[in-house]
C-alpha cells in the first residue's frame, strides 16, 4: 500500500482529528467515506444538500470545517462522482493557506467513488472511477465532500478488487509517475532507470511503472529495511543513502547516473544531468 489510511464508519464524521494535517506524512494518507446505496432515492443534484470539508479562510488546520452545501449541479461535459474515499496531497496546504491565490472553498484534487450522473453518456450509473485535478479544488469544488462534479476527461473507469481506501492512494501517484516516465522521459523497455527517494508514495509508483515497461529499475532508500518492499515493487538494485555509506553511494549514483536515465521522486536531486532535471521539473500535471 503506498500510504497511509484512515477509515471512518460515517460519511465525514469523526474526521476533525484527522483534518489538522499541517505537515502531512510523506506518504499521505487517504479518508474513506460509508457506502452508498445507488438504488436509494435520487437526489435532486445542486439542491440536496451535502456534507463538505470546507476552508472558511486562509490558514492553519483550524479554518477547515465541516459543513452542510448544495449537492454539485452536473454541467455539460462532467460526471458527478459519489466519493467513497479521497487522497491528501500537500497541494491542498497550499489551497488551505492561500498560497496559491483563490481557491475553490472545497479542497481536494483526487478521489475514487462511484458515478451517479454523466452529461456525456460515457460512464453507467454505479460505475466505478477515479478522477483527479481537471481543476478540483481550485476553481472548481474539490474532493473533500460526499459529491463531487468532474470534467469528463478527467475521470477514467477502473476494474479493480481494491478497497476504497487502498484504491484512493493510487491516482495521484501513478498519474504523476506516469507522466514523468512516459510523457516526458519516453521510458522504453532496455532503458534503465534510477529512481531517487524510491520508498515515497510517488518513488514507489515509479518503481512499478517503469518495471511493468520493462525497464532496470535501480532505486535508493535511506532504510535499508524497505529494501525488500522496493524489490518487490520491480526495483533490479536497491542503494542505500545515509550517513554511514554516503560517499560510496553517492559514487554509485555517480556511476549510474552515467548510463541511465535518472529521476528524483522528491525533486530534491542532487545529480544535474539534463534528464534529471526535466523529469525533477516537468512531473507534476496542471490543475
Amino acid at each position: 500500500m503506498l500510504r497511509k489510511s484512515l477509515r471512518t464508519p460515517r460519511v465525514l464524521h469523526r474526521l476533525r482529528s484527522a483534518i489538522p494535517l499541517e505537515q502531512p506524512d510523506p506518504e499521505a494518507c487517504v479518508l474513506q467515506t460509508e457506502d452508498v446505496d445507488l438504488a436509494g432515492d435520487t437526489p435532486t443534484y445542486g439542491v440536496q444538500d451535502m456534507q463538505a470539508i470546507v476552508i472558511k479562510q486562509y490558514g492553519g488546520p483550524e479554518v477547515l470545517a465541516i459543513e452542510d452545501r448544495p449537492t454539485p449541479q452536473v454541467k455539460v461535459g462532467q460526471v458527478l462522482v459519489k466519493v467513497m474515499a479521497f487522497g491528501i496531497n500537500h497541494a491542498e496546504i497550499y489551497f488551505r493557506q492561500g498560497a496559491w491565490g483563490d481557491v475553490a472553498e472545497i479542497s481536494g484534487i483526487e478521489c475514487v467513488g462511484l458515478v451517479k450522473v454523466d452529461s456525456s453518456g460515457r460512464f453507467e450509473p454505479g460505475q466505478k472511477v477515479l478522477a483527479i485535478v481537471g481543476g478540483m479544488g481550485r476553481n472548481l469544488s474539490g474532493s473533500y465532500a460526499e459529491y463531487v462534479a468532474v470534467p469528463s476527461s478527467n475521470v477514467a473507469a477502473i476494474h479493480t478488487n481494491l478497497a476504497w481506501d487502498d484504491l484512493a492512494a493510487i491516482p495521484e501517484s501513478y498519474a504523476t509517475a506516469w507522466s514523468a516516465l512516459v510523457g516526458n522521459l519516453a521510458l522504453a523497455r532496455g532503458h534503465t532507470l534510477l529512481v531517487r527517494g524510491a520508498t515515497s508514495a510517488l518513488g514507489q509508483a515509479a518503481v512499478n511503472i517503469a518495471a511493468q515497461i520493462g525497464a532496470h529499475v535501480m532505486a535508493t532508500t535511506r532504510n535499508a529495511q524497505r529494501a525488500a518492499s522496493l524489490e518487490a515493487l520491480g526495483a533490479k538494485e536497491v542503494l542505500i543513502e545515509g550517513r554511514i555509506c554516503r560517499r560510496g553511494c553517492a559514487s554509485a549514483i555517480r556511476t549510474a547516473s552515467a548510463r541511465c536515465w535518472t529521476w528524483s521522486a522528491t525533486r530534491r536531486c542532487s545529480i544535474r544531468s539534463p534528464c534529471c532535471v526535466a523529469a525533477a521539473m516537468s512531473a507534476w500535471p496542471a490543475f
